[in-house]
């Protein structure tokens, strides 16, 4: 089966209509018109099971995750009886999925008399019974443990016999070494949005139909297209990643036309996706491209009109778009998101599915000569065009997204969609398979992507993500976390992260001059959505500005966003309120601790915050307040304040914009004249850097549930005095 026309089949097959086909827009209708992606369905209804799934050996299922003990493989009903017989991990067959936000934990169903309990032990910390969930339930969802530290789970199921433990996750985490960590991706397909990583097996998100996800850049949201029936239409919906209420967009085209295809910009705030105009189902034809502000709430607007162009993705600064031309041998164009004109980009004909990375570089699929391969390739800022992987006889590669390494000195990894037909010259032999593959250096590997833990398959579009904290210092791009320090001269200097923990201070750079006119100097993380840290700074005069962070570790021109902040000890707070946006605390002359919430575009549209709240009193007591991310490996950011007696206290957040009750963390603090949190720093546990009196700069890791421990103290630098640091 000629892969061009693979989608028009597919749809054919399940909605009993004739095969679909692009109509060609008239300036190229000798050449026919390029079908939309395969991992993009157009109609009225979505495709469940029209294609096999490429299927993963027994081995693989039973190793669905690193760490998961238990096997994960067919469910079935136990035998009654009388009597409850002893349960055995493998007829509990427990796994996770673990993902960047929650870990989903998963069973068999067990009888009614039996009691389930779930366990939890994070980061060293003391073993914590999470839940009692009922005997009919298979899954349980734990919002609270960090995906960034190792943890452990455990399910217990007692019968009439005994108690049976199962550990279902050993050292479990998403995060090796403290950089990007390992990406987890959403899946589209006829019963809704599922999400995963590599390793696991899948959970749903949504409901079906949906189709083509893309996340933000900093994966707090997911665009992506559901269907309406009824009118032939469908609506683009934007919607919190990690499965919570809250902040939802939805923008619904008229009857019989249809919106999918949706990307964000690389800053989060515009979505641009293609139209499609389904008058005659048997032939639904491009009629246009929009886009719309998402920060600023205003209706959608047409970039184009006609059967031009689909697919768009918007290249770094949100003034030019990348889309597929609509004819059948149409390369990839650049459009003027201003204009709506187009230019060719050489060298890409018959290329379809693009994407752009943060540093600018396409990924697109191109077809062959005899349209039943194709191949992914890539174009660099330059101009300059390299292969990714070939596909050989009746097989394409489509739905590319690059990954950050999460492993030391690998290079970045490609993950694709692959399509394979052995038969391609048999027009509906449906002896297709699909299959997701992670590509490194133009080898494979296999993935578990797509494998639900019940059982089934998902074969539709993705999109990955890597995402930082919202309190994250990477302040150039690269994954981990950095420290800006000022000197006393004024110069500003990035202190780029090694990536080597026994030396993890790189070669510092200049960023800034001039910086003296400040008295505060905040690393505030990703307050704009660009997931790259930024800074916060107050003048003598008390005005607060905004330093917008850069891929190459420096900073744009400054913002105001504040005045009237002298009085003020401002402090990061990462998401404090869990709203998806970067906050700010700041406590004032009386003592009183304010939580300003950001909201989320860094002051480009007036305020930078929303309406600040009281969350607490009496802080004047201490000395020195910094924020510290999650100090307790419970997705939640946290503080620590010392008193003047040089008591260390730990205030964990509640995720509500509140914190749980105090824990004293140290005594003896006031040997330090200053502290700054840069999170996950030089491995995966959250850190404190402390700097002595005689300049000596130690690192704290905290342990478990919020602890600090002399196991895990470090002299990571000298000579430090007469700096103002943050991180």
């Amino acid at each position: 089966m000629p892969h061009r026309r693979v989608l028009s089949t597919v749809l054919a097959l399940a909605v009993g209509i004739p095969a679909l086909a692009m109509a060609a827009p008239a300036n190229a209708a000798s050449a026919g018109a390029k079908p939309l992606p395969p991992e993009v369905r157009v109609g009225a209804k979505h495709l469940a099971s029209a294609r096999p799934a490429a299927r993963l050996s027994g081995s693989r299922l039973t190793k669905a995750r690193a760490g998961v003990n238990a096997p994960i493989g067919t469910r079935g009903a136990p035998a009654p009886r009388a009597r409850l017989a002893l349960a055995t991990c493998d007829s509990i067959a427990a796994g996770v999925n673990q993902l960047r936000d929650r870990t989903v934990i998963f069973w068999q169903p067990q009888p009614r008399t039996a009691a389930v309990q779930i366990y939890r032990q994070r980061r060293l910390g003391a073993l914590q019974l999470i839940a009692s969930p009922a005997t009919t339930a298979s899954s349980y969802t734990d919002r609270s443990t960090s995906p960034d530290g190792a943890a452990a789970f455990r399910i217990d199921v007692t019968t009439d016999e005994a108690t049976t433990s199962c550990t279902i996750g050993q050292d479990l985490t998403m995060n090796f070494d403290g950089g990007f960590g390992l990406p987890d991706v959403v899946i589209s397909g006829a019963d809704g949005l599922v999400q995963q990583n590599q390793f696991s097996l899948s959970t749903p998100l949504g409901s079906g139909p949906e189709d083509a996800p893309d996340y933000s850049p900093d994966g707090r949201w997911v665009a992506y297209t559901t269907f309406d029936l009824a009118n032939n239409s469908s609506s683009v919906r934007v919607r919190r990643a990690d499965g919570r209420a809250g902040g939802e967009r939805v923008f619904t085209a008229r009857a019989d036309f249809q919106w999918n295809l949706a990307s964000f910009s690389q800053d989060g705030r515009y979505l641009a996706w293609s139209e499609i105009d389904a008058t005659d189902p048997a032939n639904p034809v491009v009629s246009g491209m929009l886009y719309a502000d998402l920060w600023r709430g205003t209706a959608p607007v047409y970039i184009t009109t006609g059967a031009t162009a689909f697919d768009p993705v918007w290249l770094p600064g949100n003034t030019t778009l990348v889309a597929a031309g609509a004819g059948a041998t149409d390369g990839l164009v650049r459009i003027n998101v201003s204009t709506g004109v187009s230019t060719a980009v050489t060298g890409t004909t018959s290329a379809y599915s693009p994407e752009v990375t943060p540093n600018g570089v396409i990924l697109y699929s191109q077809f062959d000569a005899t349209d039943s391969s194709s191949t992914l390739k890539r174009i660099e800022p330059s101009g300059a065009i390299s292969r990714v992987i070939a596909g050989g006889p009746g097989e394409t590669w489509s739905n590319a997204r690059l990954a950050k390494s999460y492993l030391p000195g690998e290079p970045d990894v490609v993950f694709a969609r692959q399509d394979v037909d052995p038969t391609p010259d048999q027009p509906g032999s449906g002896d297709e398979t699909v299959s997701y593959l992670r590509i490194v250096g133009g080898v494979t590997d296999t993935t578990n992507i797509g494998f639900s833990s019940d059982g089934s398959f998902f074969s539709g579009g993705f999109d990955l993500r890597q995402p930082k904290t919202k309190g994250s210092a990477d302040q150039n791009g690269d994954g981990f976390n950095d420290v800006v320090a000022r000197d006393t001269s004024g110069q500003l200097w990035l202190y780029p992260n090694s990536q080597n923990p026994d030396a993890p201070f790189g070669a510092r750079r200049q960023i800034g001059s001039g910086w003296n006119i400040y008295n505060a100097v905040v690393a505030t993380g990703d307050f704009n959505g660009d997931q790259i840290g930024d800074l916060v700074t107050r003048d003598t005069a008390g005005v607060l500005w905004f330093y917008s962070g850069t891929r190459a570790g420096g900073v744009l021109p400054r913002r105001q966003i504040g005045s009237g902040w002298n009085g003020y000890t401002v402090m990061a707070a990462g998401d404090f309120d869990q709203d998806t946006r970067a906050d700010l605390l700041a406590r004032d002359g009386a003592g009183a601790l304010w939580l300003y919430p950001g909201s989320g575009t860094g002051g480009a549209l007036g305020s930078a915050f929303q309406t600040r709240r009281q969350v607490g009193s009496g802080w004047q007591i201490f000395t020195s307040i910094v924020g510290v991310g999650d100090a307790t490996y419970d997705n939640v950011p946290d503080l620590v304040a010392r008193d003047s007696a040089g008591t260390l206290y730990l205030y964990p957040g509640n995720g509500s914009g509140g914190f749980g009750a105090r824990v004293k963390a140290g005594s003896g603090w006031n040997i330090f004249n200053g502290l700054a949190g840069p999170e996950m720093w030089a491995v995966n546990m959250t850190s404190l850097l402390a700097r002595r009196t005689d300049g000596v700069m130690l690192e704290y890791d905290f342990i478990g549930d919020g602890s600090l421990s002399g196991d895990f103290v470090f002299q990571v630098g000298s000579g430090w005095n007469g700096y103002l640091f943050t991180s």
